[in-house]
């Protein structure tokens, strides 16, 4: 018997499906443990047809096509799936609460979702990260609610089961940019003692996490992404936000200093944005850097997989650390909507 060849077979693992649906782009990667490293299985994505209504059935149709022709593209090795819900469509908001010992803080942080909802409470999917958990009980703790709207989130389960796979977890996009940094670029025991800004740009919006190793310390998105930079004041406007979170947090966790921020981008990141950045770091004297997660998976070949790096605008941060979501380890599991 090749005892070799047997060590090597146990010691793989392929994780979930990563799947992000947007109003214009499906996006698909499969990643897996082998011999001790994080290598891409399998990966692609397609862009959605223009004009066409989000929800919709025509979108939906659309959708389910483009799932069915990633999915048959690409070698991925299961049907098993952890997907997002687009952050347009969440609801997000930090409140200020004490939680007293021997309360049901999942009761009390519903009771007080209810009242904030913009819309029907009833048909609502509701969850909420403590963001600084590491206070006395008897403290005020910032938590932040995220709630989706329950018809938007059944119109993502069907489509997954009319393409055929299997929806494991739906997780949130803090929990996503964490589990991308410390898988990626957080692995030294420093950085797991570090308090890190993480900033990662869409076209229309900037999610902002500080965490400190896979704790999450704060979370806010902002609303201005990478189609702001290009109008009037753009940049200072993303610059100026990105400042108050930086303020926010300095003043609201005194015990915590950001030693350094990750903003996640590849080779086709526009250089607004990249300057944007590194002018905050400047300003504040944090150390900055870009973290490229095509860069940081062990392959050689992203092209074979089903990924075409060469001047890559997609961002592959959600879909890798979506991937990710429900490996052991990183105490998260509470964070993520299971069906």
């Amino acid at each position: 018997m090749n005892w070799g060849a047997v060590f090597r077979f146990f010691s793989q693992k392929a994780f979930p499906i990563g799947v992000e649906i947007t109003a214009k782009t499906v996006r698909m990667a499969q990643l897996g443990l082998f011999d001790g490293r994080v290598r891409l299985i399998a990966g692609g994505s397609w862009a959605l047809p223009d004009g066409i209504e989000p929800y919709s059935g025509q979108w939906q149709r659309c959708t389910i096509d483009a799932v069915r022709s990633v999915y048959s593209a690409a070698p991925f090795k299961s049907k098993d799936v952890v997907t997002v819900m687009p952050c347009v469509d969440v609801f997000c908001k930090e409140i200020k609460k004490r939680l007293n010992p021997g309360q049901d803080a999942g009761l009390a942080l519903d009771a007080e979702a209810k009242k904030l909802l913009p819309f029907v409470d009833n048909g609502a999917m509701v969850r909420h990260i403590v963001l600084n958990g590491n206070r006395g009980p008897a403290e005020e703790k910032d938590i932040l609610i995220l709630a989706a709207e329950k018809f938007k989130v059944e119109c993502h389960l069907a489509i997954f089961e009319k393409a055929r796979l299997n929806v494991k977890a739906i997780s949130v996009w803090p929990v996503i940019l964490v589990n991308s940094y410390v898988n990626f670029f957080g692995r030294r025991k420093a950085d797991a003692e570090a308090a890190v800004m993480l900033l990662n740009a869409s076209r229309d919006d900037c999610r902002v996490v500080i965490c400190r190793g896979s704790g999450i310390l704060f979370a806010r998105m902002i609303p201005f992404g990478i189609n702001s930079l290009n109008q009037s004041m753009g940049a200072e406007k993303l610059i100026a936000q990105i400042e108050a979170c930086i303020r926010y947090f300095q003043n609201t966790d005194r015990t915590s200093t950001i030693e350094r921020i990750l903003l996640f981008a590849n080779d086709g990141a526009g250089q607004e944005l990249v300057q944007c950045v590194l002018a905050v770091a400047k300003k504040h004297t944090i150390a900055a850097h870009i973290g490229d997660v095509l860069r940081a998976v062990d392959n050689n070949d992203l092209f074979k997989r089903g990924i075409d790096a060469r001047g890559a605008k997609d961002d592959w941060t959600t879909v890798f650390g979506l991937s990710l979501s429900v490996e052991k380890g990183f105490g998260l599991e509470s964070l993520i909507w299971h069906r």
